[in-house]
């Protein structure tokens, strides 16, 4: 059974999102056929607003629900950190509010 939390993007959130991540695959680099995943998993409890790693359909069905530990080397979670950083900046530069902790 999905536990997600569903909380909606604002317009422009998935262009941003594959935009901070050069529309390439976070972890192979491929530029085709990309999907947001939840980098940390939707089974978890997480949302996309503000945990969304480009994938291509391949490493996204790889990873599964599995935590990004157990899914990226440790340079390549340091990536996607500061990227996920931009992500949430721009987020906030929205609705300083409304930004995720």
């Amino acid at each position: 059974m999905r536990e997600g939390v569903w909380t909606p993007l604002p317009d422009g959130y998935v262009e941003k999102a594959l935009e901070i991540f050069e529309h390439r695959c976070a972890r192979c680099g491929a530029a085709g056929d990309l999907e947001l995943d939840h980098h940390r998993p939707m089974e978890a409890g997480h949302s996309l607003y503000g945990n969304s790693v480009p994938l291509c359909r391949s490493c996204n069905a790889r990873k599964h629900t599995r935590q990004p530990e157990r899914f990226y080397d440790r340079w390549t979670l340091a990536a996607i950190a500061a990227r996920l950083w931009e992500l949430r900046e721009w987020l906030a530069s929205l609705a300083p509010e409304a930004a995720p902790c």
